[in-house]
C-alpha cells in the first residue's frame, strides 16, 4: 500500500482504535488515570523516536516497534510516578497535575524541535546519554515553567481544589496552558513550512535556538492574543477548537501521510497546500471526534463550569490518539500496511521523523 492512501487508511485505524479504547473506559478513568498515564509516556516516547530511532534501524520492524513501545511504558512508569508522588503529592489526577503533565511534552517539544537538542547534541556523543539528558531537563524546565506562571486561585473553594498543589504563579493556569499548546502548534507549522523563513538565515547551535525561540512566541502571540484578549473566545475552547485540533491534523500530515502530497509543486507552495490540508484534517477530525464524544455521551457539556467536551475532545486527539500515530508509524514504520524494508516514500520534504533525527545528528 502507498501514499496517499496508506495514510488515510492508517489515519482511519488509529482513530478507530483509539476511540475504541475510550468508548471501552469508564468516562472518569478515560479523563483521569488513562489520559494522565499516557501522557506520562509521551516525553519518553519522543525520545525513543527521534533519538534512540537510529539505535534499532537494522532491527526488523516488529522487533524495533515493540522494544521502543517498551522504553516508552517504561519512562511513562518512571516519570508518571515521579510526577504523581512529587508534585501531586498522591492526590491523583487533579488538574494541577494534568496540567503539568501537559507541560511536560510541550518543553519535550521545545528542546526537540525549537532548540534542535541544543545544547545537549553539541556536547553529548552518546545517544543513549543524550535522549537521558533531554528527558531529564524536558522535566526540569516544565517544572519551572509551571511553579513560576501557573496558579489555580480560580479554582479556590471548588471541591477539587487542593490547596498544598497551589503553585502561586504568575498567571491563571487556563490562559498560560492556551498560549503554551499555541506556540507546539506553531512548531508543528514551522516543520510543515521546513521552518521557512527562519531557515534562510542558516543558523546553528545557540543562535539557532534562539531565533527560532523569539519566531514561535512572537507567532504563537497572535492568534492567542487575537482570538482571547481582543476576540473575547474562552481559552479553553479557543485552545481545543484552535491549537490542539491543528497539532492534531499535522501530526496526520507528517507522520501518517509523511508530507508526501503534493510532490508536484514549488517547495514553498507544496508547504502551504500541506498547511492547508492541516487545517482541513484539523477540522474534519475535530467533527468526527465531537460527534462520537455526544454519541457516547449525549449530556456532555460544552464550557464553563468544567468543559466537558473541551477536555474530552483535548484528552481524545493527544493524550490517547497521538501516542498511537508516534507508536504506529515512528515505532512500527506503518506495518504492516507497509513493508519498510521494501518501500521507500517518495516526497520532496522530510516527515517530521526524519527531520529531527537529521537535525540531532547534525
Amino acid at each position: 500500500m502507498k501514499q496517499p492512501i496508506l495514510g488515510l487508511v492508517s489515519t482511519a485505524i488509529i482513530a478507530a482504535l483509539a476511540l475504541g479504547i475510550i468508548a471501552l473506559s469508564e468516562p472518569s478513568f478515560f479523563m483521569g488515570w488513562l489520559s494522565f498515564a499516557v501522557m506520562a509516556c509521551i516525553p519518553t516516547q519522543i525520545i525513543a523516536a527521534f533519538v534512540w530511532g537510529p539505535l534499532f534501524e537494522n532491527m526488523p520492524t516488529v522487533s524495533k516497534g515493540c522494544i521502543q513501545t517498551a522504553i516508552s511504558l517504561l519512562g511513562g512508569l518512571i516519570f508518571g510516578s515521579a510526577l504523581h508522588f512529587l508534585a501531586g503529592q498522591g492526590f491523583g489526577p487533579t488538574p494541577q497535575l494534568m496540567m503539568l503533565t501537559i507541560v511536560t511534552v510541550i518543553a519535550t517539544f521545545w528542546i526537540m524541535v525549537a532548540w534542535n537538542a541544543w545544547p545537549f547534541a553539541a556536547i553529548i556523543q552518546s545517544p543513549i546519554a543524550l535522549g537521558i539528558v533531554i528527558l531529564c531537563s524536558a522535566y526540569v524546565l516544565a517544572y519551572g515553567v509551571f511553579i513560576s506562571l501557573f496558579n489555580f486561585h480560580f479554582l479556590a473553594g471548588a471541591e477539587i481544589y487542593i490547596s498544598s498543589l497551589e503553585t502561586d504563579g504568575l498567571f491563571s493556569a487556563w490562559p498560560v496552558l492556551a498560549y503554551l499548546v499555541t506556540t507546539v502548534a506553531i512548531i508543528m507549522l514551522c516543520l510543515l513550512l521546513d521552518f521557512y523563513p527562519v531557515s534562510l538565515l542558516s543558523l546553528e547551535g545557540s543562535k539557532a535556538a534562539i531565533v527560532n525561540s523569539l519566531w514561535i512566541l512572537a507567532l504563537a502571540a497572535i492568534p492567542f492574543y487575537g482570538f482571547v484578549y481582543i476576540a473575547g473566545f474562552d481559552p479553553v475552547k479557543y485552545m481545543v477548537r484552535g491549537p490542539v485540533s491543528f497539532i492534531f491534523g499535522a501530526f496526520i500530515v507528517l507522520n501518517l501521510l509523511e508530507n508526501s502530497l503534493f510532490g508536484n509543486h514549488r517547495a514553498i507552495i507544496k508547504a502551504l497546500l500541506s498547511v492547508l490540508l492541516a487545517l482541513v484534517l484539523a477540522f474534519t477530525m475535530q467533527l468526527i471526534y465531537q460527534a462520537f464524544a455526544q454519541w457516547l455521551n449525549p449530556d456532555i457539556n460544552s464550557g464553563l463550569p468544567d468543559y466537558q467536551l473541551e477536555l474530552w475532545l483535548a484528552n481524545a486527539m493527544l493524550a490517547i490518539t497521538f501516542p498511537l500515530i508516534v507508536m504506529f508509524s515512528d515505532f512500527f514504520g506503518l506495518w504492516p500496511f507497509r513493508q519498510i524494508r521494501n518501500e521507500q516514500t517518495t516526497t520532496d520534504s522530510p516527515s517530521v521523523n526524519d527531520t529531527l533525527k537529521t537535525e540531532i545528528q547534525n
